[in-house]
């Protein structure tokens, strides 16, 4: 009997439902127990560290980033290292299982620090590694039964702004460059397609963009204001990078829709009516909070980026 029918079997023994959980990155496994790579599922982590990696190249070429060279290297470097620390102690100090590169969750600790490095300034290198040791440490201390619903690069920076002077972000160092927002939204759909949380960034920007024309229109602006306040670099990171995280959003349709109209509320209320730059940040920090009770109320599968494929069935 191949392994593979083996399986099938078992899984039809245990349960007569598929099982409820969506995985990203899958592997299907031969009659051999190889791994097919016809059959091979990307993580959508990959991508989006390719995409971040692009966007902190472009930036520094361009001139539209203010960074230097060291306060990326502690970023990236103390986002790995709390990474490997926290690994470590799940492990029981076991390195030979923490050092396990599929699974110990480098590619969520890179892209925080990637991100770190496009949004959070300081003149302080201490700040940096504080900022990344808060990003990857809160993923382990602030959790709702075992999963994590902030998302870390911005409850570090919310943190960061309010406990410090010396931290802030520029919203606007992305400028209003026609070339790279169509760059922004392109690369930015790949990666909400792979993640499946395109409906996310669509139902965010929709509402967002709703309010700004309701505003020019309450106000008597011009259309072309609107369109300009919504030509904005920071935004497009925003709306496709961070709010889409498929680790801190809902599970569910219907809370997805909720959660995205309550970002952009939110947000257009602290830029507009608190003239907060960072607004957006401290509205996805707020409405995250309330992710767990979404959950509660509309229950679906949860997301796992990767997980060793049992049945087709859970190709979702």
């Amino acid at each position: 009997m191949s392994v593979h029918r083996r399986v099938r079997e078992l899984i039809a023994a245990s349960s007569e439902t598929p099982p409820t959980t969506n995985y990203a990155g899958l592997k299907l496994l031969t009659p051999h127990g190889r791994g097919d790579p016809r059959r091979t599922v990307t993580d959508p982590r990959h991508w989006q560290l390719l995409f971040l990696c692009g966007f902190l190249a472009w930036g520094l070429q361009r001139n539209y980033l203010s960074i230097g060279i060291a306060d990326m290297f502690i970023y990236l470097g103390c986002s790995l290292a709390c990474q490997l620390g926290w690994a470590l102690f799940r492990h029981n100090s076991d390195s030979s299982q923490a050092l396990n590169w599929r699974n110990c969750g480098w590619q969520s600790a890179a892209i925080t620090g990637l991100s770190l490095c496009l949004l959070l300034r300081t003149n302080s290198l201490v700040l940096c590694a504080v900022a990344a040791v808060l990003a990857i440490s809160s993923k382990q201390l602030i959790t709702h039964r075992g999963r994590h619903f902030f998302n870390p690069t911005n409850i570090a920076i919310v943190i960061m702004l309010l406990g410090s002077q010396h931290v802030w972000v520029s919203p606007g160092q992305w400028g209003h460059d026609l070339l790279l927002l169509i760059l922004f939204a392109g690369l930015g759909l790949v990666v909400t397609v792979k993640s499946a949380r395109l409906d996310t960034a669509g139902y965010f920007m929709a509402c967002y963009a709703g309010l700004i024309f309701i505003r020019a229109l309450y106000l008597g602006d011009p259309w072309p204001i609107a369109i300009h306040q919504l030509q904005d670099g920071a935004l497009l990171l925003f709306a496709f990078f961070m709010i889409t995280d498929p680790k801190t959003t809902p599970a569910h349709t219907t809370a997805r829709v909720l959660y995205a109209a309550a970002i952009a509320l939110t947000a257009y209320w602290f830029k507009f009516e608190l003239h907060q730059s960072a607004g957006q940040f401290y509205a996805l920090a707020l409405v995250c909070a309330l992710v767990p009770l979404l959950n509660r109320l509309y229950s679906a599968p949860i997301f796992y980026w990767q997980h060793p494929l049992q049945d087709d069935h859970t190709r979702t």
